[in-house]
């Protein structure tokens, strides 16, 4: 995962495929921990003001607050 500030782009890379999405698209992250494995979350990043949603599987427990602010502001917590 890498943020381009510049391009206002969040990257979703894997061994294969990039995924460019848009931050301005993204109006809400939901994290949910793995039962069994709490240390991860499976994340849904909701885009747009549809049904769309793009799913992060593993993704550190830790993290998913960070992610919130850092794409959605401080508020996104409250």
């Amino acid at each position: 995962m890498t943020f381009k500030d510049e391009l206002q782009q969040l990257w979703i890379s894997s061994a294969t495929t990039t995924q460019k999405v848009p931050i301005n698209t993204i109006t809400k992250i939901e994290g949910s921990p793995i039962e069994g494995k709490e240390e991860y979350s499976i994340v849904a990043l909701h885009l747009g003001s549809g049904s769309d949603k793009y799913w992060l599987y593993y993704f550190p427990s830790q993290h998913v607050a960070s992610l919130k602010i850092r794409i959605l502001g401080v508020e996104s917590l409250l």
